[in-house]
């Protein structure tokens, strides 16, 4: 599920600003597109989504051609592919670098859970919510991402 995410060696918080914690996601991002197996991201072609087919046929008939597409010449793990990835990550590093972020105090970062589903908010009769489950992968992060 990770990918071995976890092994890369980037800064992983607390951060002191949020153009910190904006470069830590691209040096993620880099060192991801650098050490890991890209799986299925392909970034001349990306994954088709379902919200832009109208019917589960022509989705289905979409993911099918990419399958194709990406299979020839192992475009996915290429090193072209990889390349794209790095000069994109290298982009965005010299994009955070020049945002004009407002500094704020890390201890500011609201918590995030990565999926609030109703399957995860317990709510009583008088429609207080009285727990949430389900707290894996959660974090503290800018207000902005939220």
């Amino acid at each position: 599920m990770l990918h071995g995410r976890y092994s890369l060696d980037i800064q992983r918080g607390p951060f002191t600003s949020e153009a910190k914690f904006y470069d830590s996601l691209v040096s993620a991002f880099l060192e991801h597109a650098e050490i890991l197996q890209l799986s299925h991201h392909c970034f001349v072609a990306p994954v088709p989504s379902r919200d832009d087919y109208q019917s589960s046929i022509q989705y289905e008939s979409a993911v099918n051609l990419w399958n194709d597409f990406v299979a020839v010449g192992g475009k996915t793990d290429s090193s072209d592919n990889r390349l794209d990835y790095i000069i994109a990550g290298h982009a965005l590093h010299d994009i955070v670098r020049q945002l004009e972020l407002p500094t704020v105090n890390s201890e500011t970062f609201p918590l995030y859970h990565p999926n609030p589903s109703v399957n995860n908010i317990y709510v009583d009769d008088d429609y207080n919510i009285t727990y949430i489950i389900d707290w894996a992968f959660a974090s503290s992060i800018p207000e902005p991402m939220l």
